[in-house]
């Protein structure tokens, strides 16, 4: 994987929460069109009830995602993000690649994502179209 005009010597992947930047999470999911909606407050909440990870590039955060799951049978991978400066780096690719091989997320039986324009940057990492989507329902604002 190429990751252009980044020295990967200054990539630190940090699954510690207490290093993260939760301001920064909250900057860059203000400008996403999914997660514009939500307070600091429930920014935080969110990633302290997730598995996530954040990435910094010589010691500042670049991107982060987060899995929300069971440990066994289900996780759904939201908030992949990659701050504008360093998109098309290969940042997302790391990041992902970081994530999904970790032995604890590699033993989950199914894994879910939704996104409206980054199917190409899942399906190299084995997502899918929903082989059943008439079985999928939801439920908004509970």
């Amino acid at each position: 994987m190429e990751y252009k005009m980044l020295d990967i010597s200054k990539i630190e992947i940090c699954s510690e929460q207490t290093q993260f930047d939760f301001d920064f999470i909250y900057n860059e999911l203000k400008m996403t069109y999914w997660a514009n909606w939500r307070t600091k407050e429930q920014a935080v909440l969110s990633f302290e009830n997730s598995y996530a990870k954040m990435v910094f590039y010589k010691q500042q955060p670049i991107a982060f995602a987060r899995i929300i799951t069971d440990w066994v049978a289900f996780g759904y991978l939201a908030d992949v993000v990659v701050t504008e400066k360093f998109r098309g780096k290969g940042v997302a690719n790391l990041l992902l690649a970081d994530m999904l091989n970790d032995p604890k997320i590699a033993e989950i039986r199914k894994l879910l994502l939704v996104t409206r324009d980054a199917q190409n940057l899942y399906q190299k990492f084995g997502f899918r179209a929903l082989l059943h989507p008439e079985r999928v329902m939801e439920k908004v604002d509970v």
